[in-house]
């Protein structure tokens, strides 16, 4: 069995095996015997695949689903595809797909101006191929992928890159290995329609694209020239037809999983170009891998019937073939018309031979068949005919199992089969005759004797001899006797690294029951082994382990002499790969004064290697030594304590660390202070502090100075001496001690006491980690809106008007970045300035540099948020948008990996605004933290400099950070995840936050109300919301009905806040402020008057709760990546169930659970999204554990768009209007009924 995962022991492993495996294996791989394809668990696997060619160039999504669907409703499970169009003979580099996108840019100047540039993707295309294949992967199918056709791409005079360029080949196999490691569903066929040496040999290009492509899917890059791991792709080649199967080049590859032959069924004059032949070749090399016909003349191509699609599928797969393989040419190259040639006669046919090969038979019969034509006796035919294409063959080709008791016998033209029943096992055989055009069986006789002495029979197949089209299949199989019994042996080990240190190593496995008598175990490196005796659970022990890949193989058998095996491979690393150790053999003493130096031993273990580090901690002295010379000698010695540390290293950096102390005395006259408390950081209640140290040969009294708020004093000289109650002021306390000897010689020392800053937060996560409060513990609702390139658009005066209007209508925040770029094609330009003419950062080499900021545009922020606290508006800051941090080389202006200045960039900006107590910090903003690259350490980062910059606690880096003074999130992108699937146990997330749209065509993961539900369930327990989605007019059908259904379905979900985008006005666009009243803006304020309607025990009690609704909830649907239609219903209830909402998104009836509420006489009324009003059903409806379901109908069409409400259910209360006032809400009250 292949082992498809990968354990890492340590993590220095990655740098012995300079491979990183980022995404998954594939799920097939060769069967331990080399005939056939398995899934991962041994399972067999059929290939029955259609030739799909131009489908990734000529369909869209939906034509391609349609496509693919058909076809797995008729039983194939594989498409094959070329990923570019080849262009026939003569390709068009300016020709585009379906979708009006070519694959690549195209190359300017020199000898390949004008055709593909292969290392220059366009996105847009690559995006429509992944969305296939994701469709097909939806559907069950795997794809058999070409990435490059070979024909006319790498030969002849249209190709896209010099021969023998192997690098530019591997760079390509690189970046679409890469691109597709995460997908389970892809085989990979190099070449394409040519053989690797017409015209010139390319051998070196293709093995060259075949390890670009594993080294890709392994997430290893630049590793032409070194080893690379093959097992976690299943890769093979595809040539031409009147040419040879891809053994004759490939076959010792190490990339090359199985073989493929690309041929007619035969050619005039050319008796060795003929499938049956090639199959049988292929069957007999060595090292045996499993082969196919995986090309041919196809069905409607040369008057080619399903017939010849049928023999040629036969007689391949019994000569020793592993799968099938269709094509119709009207299908294939997707012309007008093609769908009404999806039911032709060969597709239908190509059914009954999966069935045949998987359903009929047992995993033992697939897994141990053989080809044997000694079973028949007499002519066993040949294909025929005249010309190119021979359309005519009488074969008879016969298969069996190994132990002789199954055999299939394929006769092309029904004409009489002899079977030699002596070749078959002894027993008593029953024959079948199987119909290959119908799927059907006949009885062909019972009883007949078979094994050694047995007759020979003759077998008349039904219909007429000679004819087109009457093929059949003669099944034999044995009754009597022992049927065969699989045996499995499964080791439990994973593959793994261990160390040099490690030189013997412990297997464990089980075996089914039908593994008996002796096993047998052998280590390949070692060529050691040994034998056992057959157990359900086995341990092999002490196994020697030589320095490299150590394959150790058991190997069992059942009863008939089948066997089974399986492998692991435990790799021992080389000298120095252990964990290394250093041990200082010098101890702690003291030294007299006068001894200025110091000489130091040490010992190692085998695994340090290279030189030895050293440093003398009170000097801040350091050096190297030769990790063999076992001596330090010479250290420079300071009076008093001389801390010595030795760091050695194994091969990866792996640290061993020992200290010496060496305490030198001062002399009688030499005077000494140290500041025990050190250098630390108090919160901002801390006022005073007891500052404690000690000293030497200090006399008389000790001066004391407070730099920082000019206090200062003096204490009696002692050895260990407190000033008692310093005052500190919030900031850098820097404390100075001086004392003098008895000469007047003076020493003195110094102490940082950093203050932080007094909080200025005004909300908070509330005590049970659902929702947002004030720091008195009072609901906060936040009704948002996206303002996101309000700093960059808009002058202080618009500001101010927007900001103004959006609090009138009842916003109390709104969500801006503090930096942006407009260029609309993606580009990014460090030239361009805001509304008042000024950029962010100083422009360095067309960069802006983010540690040389521009004032007065900082100012022009800044006056943004407290003009919105003016407003009683908080104000949710993205402090740098991703694409800055972790974007493409264009936008970043952080290197990949600098987290040390994004943190000085965070301490920054929390500085700037450590005053600010409207403030809420979203890190990220538009992109995933993980965007092609692991960004994440320095969006962390950036989170602890802001939260150190708010307290005050400067160079804090290595530090402890207090973030109880910010309120934090981040914000990620669309069709990924919510900000808890990376930061959920990250200190500085005080909330999670989701940007999805409302659903995804295919992509049901992506949904705004499961990604909310699942944030629910998470621990720690933090609040999560919808804080960006589709905006009103983003798209033409995004109104305000879709702004509403996103609004009340997140936050009854389980949602602690509401949040509203118009893509007019968030953009800030020409005519934006004429987009201020639209109807989703205005209707916000109802969502707010809601849910604040009810006290604040209930708001903070409130839990989402689907149980209390009968029936089907509904969902979101619609087509394309922008789903617009719901039919949602989605209820929330406080804790003791005396108050629920539900909301219903298009008018159907709403059943409720009576019995799931608080047991009393409740209200109901409709309450209308659109505006605000309520409407009594009753004020007497009975509820608790006896009362049954009631249905509710609400007003207007059932089913009807935007046709949404809200039922309120209340325990004895009514409800009281809401009015808009002055542009306030005044609270919607509930009195208690008497």
């Amino acid at each position: 069995m292949k082992k498809i995962i990968s354990l890492i022991v340590l993590t220095c492993s990655f740098l012995l095996m300079n491979t990183t495996s980022l995404m998954a294996a594939s799920t097939l791989q060769a069967s331990t015997n080399g005939r056939f394809i398995v899934k991962a668990d041994g399972a067999p696997f059929y290939p029955q695949s259609d030739w799909g060619t131009e489908l990734l160039w000529k369909l869209n999504l939906t034509d391609a689903t349609s496509y693919l669907t058909a076809r797995k409703a008729q039983g194939f499970n594989m498409i094959t595809a070329y990923a570019v169009d080849s262009g026939g003979d003569n390709p068009d580099y300016t020709s585009v797909n379906i979708n009006g996108d070519a694959p690549f840019e195209l190359t300017v100047g020199g000898d390949y101006d004008g055709r593909w540039n292969i290392l220059a993707p366009v996105e847009a295309y690559w995006t429509a191929v992944d969305a296939i294949i994701d469709a097909a992967d939806a559907q069950g199918l795997y794809i058999n992928l070409l990435p490059l056709p070979a024909k006319n791409l790498l030969l002849g005079s249209y190709r896209v890159m010099p021969r023998g360029d192997d690098a530019n080949a591997y760079a390509y196999g690189n970046w679409i290995g890469q691109r597709y490691a995460g997908k389970t569903n892809i085989i990979w066929s190099l070449g394409g329609g040519a053989p690797q040496n017409d015209w010139f040999d390319i051998s070196s290009q293709i093995n060259a694209m075949a390890k670009g492509i594993a080294d890709g899917v392994n997430g290893v890059t630049n590793n032409l020239s070194g080893a690379t791991d093959y097992s976690t792709t299943l890769m093979t080649y595809d040539t031409e037809r009147w040419t040879h199967s891809s053994s004759y080049w490939f076959n010792n590859e190490g990339w090359l999983d199985f073989n493929s032959l690309h041929e007619v069924p035969g050619r005039e004059g050319k008796p060795e170009y003929n499938q049956v032949t090639e199959i049988t070749g292929d069957y007999a090399l060595t090292p045996v891998k499993p082969t196919w016909l995986l090309g041919s003349v196809v069905e409607g191509n040369h008057d080619f019937t399903d017939w010849q699609s049928r023999f040629q599928v036969y007689q391949t797969v019994f000569a020793g073939g592993f799968g099938s393989s269709y094509g119709n040419r009207n299908v294939g190259s997707f012309d007008t018309g093609w769908d009404t040639n999806m039911n032709s006669a060969g597709a239908l046919d190509m059914k009954f031979i999966t069935d045949l090969m998987t359903t009929s038979a047992s995993n033992y019969q697939f897994l141990t068949r053989v080809p044997d034509q000694s079973l028949i006796v007499g002519d066993t035919g040949s294909i025929s005919g005249s010309g190119y294409y021979q359309d005519y063959s009488d074969i008879i080709q016969a298969t069996r199992t190994e132990d002789g008791k199954y055999a299939m016998i394929y006769c092309a033209n029904g004409r009489d089969i002899t079977v030699n029943m002596s070749k078959l096992a002894n027993g008593t055989v029953s024959a079948n005759w199987y119909n290959p055009r119908t799927g059907d069986w006949t009885v062909a006789t019972n009883n007949l004797p078979s094994g050694l002495g047995t007759a020979n029979v003759t077998f008349n197949t039904p219909g007429e001899t000679s004819d087109y089209g009457n093929d059949w299949v003669l099944v034999l199989d044995l009754v009597a006797g022992p049927a065969p019994i699989d045996p499995l042996v499964n080791i439990t080990n994973q593959d793994a690294f261990v160390t040099y240190d490690i030189t013997e190593y412990t297997i464990g496995g089980t075996n089914n029951e039908n593994v008996v008598g002796t096993m047998i175990w052998s280590n390949q490196l070692t060529v050691a082994g040994g034998s056992f005796s057959a157990a359900p659970s086995w341990t092999i022990a002490n196994i020697g382990l030589n320095v490299g890949a150590n394959v150790i193989k058991v190997v069992g058998e059942n009863s008939l002499g089948a066997k089974a095996n399986d492998s692991v491979t435990i790799t021992r690393g080389v000298p120095g790969t252990g964990n290394p150790v250093l041990d200082i053999t010098t101890a702690d003493t003291t030294v007299p004064y006068n001894t200025i130096k110091y000489a130091i031993g040490f010992t190692i273990n085998t695994n340090v290697v290279g030189m030895a580090q050293w440093v003398n901690t009170a000097s801040g002295l350091n050096g190297n030594v030769d990790v063999y010379a076992g001596i330090i000698e010479d250290i420079a010695l300071n009076i008093g304590t001389n801390l010595i540390t030795v760091i050695g290293t194994n091969v990866f950096g792996q640290e061993s660390t020992d200290s010496v102390t060496i305490f030198r005395t001062p002399s009688l006259a030499t005077p000494f202070i140290d500041i025990t408390t050190g250098n630390t950081n108090v919160n901002f209640g801390t006022a005073q502090l007891d500052v404690i140290g000690t000293n030497v040969n200090i006399v008389g009294t000790m001066n004391w100075e407070n730099q920082f708020t000019g206090a200062s004093g003096s204490i009696s000289a002692t050895n260990n001496w407190v000033i008692p109650n310093v005052v500190l002021n919030v900031g850098a306390n820097v404390i100075t001690v001086t004392g003098t000897n008895v000469y007047g010689d003076i020493a003195n020392a110094r102490a940082t006491i950093t203050r932080y800053h007094e909080s200025k937060v005004t909300l908070k996560v509330s005590d049970n980690g659902r929702f947002i409060v004030k720091t008195d513990g009072t609901p906060f609702f936040p009704q948002n809106d996206w303002a996101t390139k309000i700093v960059w658009k808009l002058t202080s005066s618009d500001a101010a008007s927007y900001i103004s209007q959006r609090a009138a209508q009842g916003f109390n925040m709104i969500t801006m970045y503090s930096v942006d770029v407009t260029n609309t094609d993606g580009s990014a330009t460090y030239d361009m300035v805001n509304a008042n003419g000024y950029a962010p950062f100083v422009n360095v080499s067309d960069k802006w540099d983010p540690m040389q900021p521009v004032s007065e545009y900082w100012t022009h922020v800044g006056n943004l948020i407290d003009t919105a606290a003016a407003n009683g508006m908080y104000v949710n800051l993205m402090p740098l948008p991703a694409r800055f941090v972790g974007y493409n080389e264009a936008y970043r202006i952080f290197a990949q990996g600098d987290v040390s200045n994004c943190y000085n960039y965070g301490f920054w900006i929390g500085s700037l605004f450590a005053d600010k107590t409207n403030l809420i910090w979203s890190i990220g903003g538009g992109l995933r933290p993980d965007y092609y690259y692991d960004y994440l350490p320095q969006y962390n980062a950036m989170a602890k400099g802001i939260a150190d910059g708010v307290n005050g606690a400067s160079n804090n880096y290595e530090g402890v950070t207090d973030y109880s003074s910010t309120l934090m999130t981040y914000d990620a992108e669309r069709w990924t995840h919510s900000s808890s699937y990376w930061f959920q146990n990250e200190g500085w997330l005080d909330f999670n936050s989701l940007h999805e749209v409302p659903g995804r065509e295919g992509k049901p993961e992506y949904n705004q109300v499961t990604e909310i539900t699942e944030d629910y369930a998470k621990t720690p327990v933090k609040p999560t919301w919808l804080l960006g989605a589709v905006s009103e007019y983003q798209k033409d059908y995004f109104l305000e009905w879709q702004s509403r259904f996103q609004v009340y379905q997140t936050i009854f979900a389980g949602g602690f806040g509401c949040s509203y985008g118009n893509r007019n006005v968030e953009n800030f666009t020409e005519g934006w402020n004429t987009n201020m009243n639209s109807a989703g803006a205005l209707q916000m304020q109802y969502v707010t008057a809601l849910l604040t309607s009810v006290s604040n025990n209930m708001f903070l009690t409130r839990i989402p709760d689907q149980s209390i609704i009968e029936g089907d909830t509904g969902e979101i649907s619609g087509t394309g990546w922008y789903q617009s239609d719901s039919d949602i219903i989605q209820a929330t209830r406080t804790e003791y169930a005396d108050h629920a909402m539900i909301y219903c998104a298009n008018g159907r009836d709403i059943t409720v659970k009576m019995h799931k509420l608080a047991s009393g006489t409740m209200s109901a009324y409709w309450y209308s999204p659109r505006s605000g009003d309520y409407t009594l059903i009753s004020e007497d409806i009975d509820s608790g554990l006896a009362y049954p379901n009631i249905t509710f109908d609400p007003p207007g069409s059932e089913g009807e768009e935007g046709n949404d409400w809200v039922l309120v259910l209340n325990l004895e209360q009514i409800p009281e209007p809401t009015l808009l006032i002055g542009g306030f809400l005044l609270g919607l009250a509930f009195l208690r009924r008497k």
